[in-house]
C-alpha cells in the first residue's frame, strides 16, 4: 500500500484562455505502483459584469403640448469587459416614451457581456420647456380722448389672449413696455 501520490497532465497555476477549455488528467498512484486516472475538462468561467459609464442626467426639449420624448440612451453610453466577446447595450424604458415637463422619467441602461453578466445604470431624463408662450393682440386699439385730446396708454392684457403649452392661463403674465395709464 503506502501513500497515494496524485499528479495532473496540466500543472497547477497554468494560465487558462477564455473560450478554451482544457482537459486535464489526474492521476493516483499508491505506494504498489497502481495507479487510476480521470480526465477532468476546466473551463475559465466569467462572472465579472461588464463596466457601463452613461451620463447620470439627460435633458430633452419639449414640444409645443409640454412633452419631451425619451432619446436612445445608448447611443452616448460606453461599456468595457474584462473578457472578449460581444457586449450588448441596451435601455429598458422604450425610446420615445413621453416625458411630461416638471416629471422626470428614470430610464435604466444595461450592458450584458457574452457570459450573461449585467452591469445596470439609471438615468434621469428630464423634459425641458424652450417654447415661447404666444400672444395675440388686436392690430389697433381705440382709445377715448379725454380733455385736451389726450388719452392714456390701456391696459392691453384686457384684449390680449396668451397661451402657453407649458403653463396655466392663469399662471402667464402679460407685461408692456408702455405703463398704463401713461399719457399718449
Amino acid at each position: 500500500c503506502g501513500a497515494v501520490t496524485l499528479s495532473q497532465s496540466v500543472p497547477a497555476g497554468t494560465s487558462l484562455t477564455f473560450g478554451a477549455p482544457v482537459s486535464v488528467q489526474v492521476t493516483a498512484r499508491d505506494g504498489a505502483g497502481l495507479e487510476a486516472s480521470r480526465t477532468v475538462t476546466v473551463t475559465l468561467v466569467d462572472k465579472t459584469p461588464p463596466t457601463l459609464s452613461a451620463a447620470a442626467e439627460a435633458t430633452v426639449v419639449a414640444d409645443d403640448l409640454c412633452k419631451g420624448a425619451l432619446p436612445d440612451l445608448t447611443v452616448g453610453a460606453t461599456a468595457t469587459d474584462n473578457c472578449p466577446g460581444t457586449l450588448t447595450l441596451s435601455q429598458a424604458t422604450a425610446e420615445g416614451t413621453p416625458i411630461d415637463v416638471g416629471a422626470p422619467l428614470s430610464a435604466t441602461l444595461a450592458a450584458t457581456d457574452a457570459s450573461g453578466n449585467t452591469a445596470e445604470r439609471s438615468v434621469e431624463v428630464t423634459a425641458q420647456d424652450e417654447t415661447a408662450p404666444t400672444i395675440t393682440l388686436p392690430a389697433t386699439v381705440d382709445v377715448d380722448v379725454f380733455s385736451g385730446c389726450a388719452g392714456d396708454v390701456p391696459d392691453l392684457a384686457m384684449v390680449a389672449t396668451i397661451a402657453d403649452g407649458c403653463t396655466a392661463p392663469a399662471a402667464l403674465t402679460v407685461l408692456q413696455d408702455v405703463a398704463i395709464g401713461s399719457a399718449l
